[in-house]
């Protein structure tokens, strides 16, 4: 157990915009961890709901503003921080009151520079349950999830997370601090993500992340990692062993939540397309 002579200072970063029908549960259950010892840090980005940034200062006087993407608030928040660990989360994502102990004490004492935390949707709902049955299909791609709890040094080694890319700038940061000899592992306690997402909602999204992709982007910085990134989401044999296993188990949440794959790699797609007619006018 962590003791109360060494309790070290977790800074939590959270990144909002236009978030105020999830923002006050997701800090509310920050302000009820067991472990005490947290900063807590909300950067907006140029929300107009007249809500969100009102909420964030009701539990914190860190709240900042940044544009124009998730990764360009994180970074904010991050130089903002004073603590020893960084915890990064969206504003419509809840933890368990235990989250950050576990993740400090695997941190300490496993001798880990990154610990990831599953991730669930919610509320239960078919469409989510469809999701997270899905999810069980390529989990091990991921090792269950990809890490947001990080020992400061992470970040003052290897840098920030690269601000040109938008939908896969967690993957980019992760690859970098592999290849850095940085160790990770993972807790159980998942945290619960509240998109409110529907079919429709969901596929405008990802042709959004599709067209401010980097992956096919010629200029790109770090195009190095496009083929690790690409390879991140890529299906292989043992996908489809997992696919005959899980579609036995439960066919109807199987099938369903394969459409949904499917409608999220179409999506993408459609988005990476229209991004490549953006950038070839300009």
């Amino acid at each position: 157990m962590i003791t109360k002579t060494k309790e070290p200072l977790v800074s939590v970063i959270v990144t909002t915009k236009n978030s105020a029908r999830t923002l006050q549960r997701c800090l509310e259950c920050i302000k009820k961890q067991s472990y005490k010892n947290i900063e807590l840090i909300v950067v907006d980005n140029n929300s107009d709901d007249h809500q969100t940034v009102w909420i964030a200062k009701c539990f914190t006087p860190l709240v900042f503003n940044c544009g124009p993407e998730r990764s360009a608030q994180r970074n904010l928040g991050i130089k903002k921080a004073c603590g020893d660990y960084i915890l990064y989360l969206d504003s419509d994502q809840y933890i368990h009151q235990d989250t950050i102990k576990h993740c400090l004490e695997y941190s300490i004492f496993l001798f880990k520079d990154m610990v990831s935390i599953p991730e669930l949707n919610y509320p239960s709902t078919f469409f989510n349950d469809s999701l997270n049955y899905a999810k069980k299909t390529t989990a091990y791609k991921r090792n269950r999830a990809l890490p947001r709890f990080f020992s400061r040094k992470v970040f003052e080694t290897i840098g920030y997370f690269n601000e040109e890319r938008t939908f896969d700038e967690d993957i980019e940061f992760v690859l970098r601090a592999r290849e850095a000899g940085y160790n990770e592992t993972s807790i159980d306690l998942a945290l619960l993500h509240d998109e409110g997402t529907n079919l429709r909602s969901m596929a405008k999204k990802y042709r959004y992340y599709g067209a401010r992709s980097s992956l096919n982007s010629p200029n790109s910085k770090d195009t190095p990692y496009n083929k690790e990134i690409k390879k991140f989401y890529s299906l292989d044999g043992r996908f489809f062993a997992n696919c005959i296993i899980f579609a036995v188990v439960n066919p109807i949440l199987f099938c369903t939540g394969m459409f949904i794959k499917a409608t999220q790699y179409i999506s993408f797609s459609i988005g990476m397309k229209s991004g490549k007619k953006a950038r070839a006018k300009w």
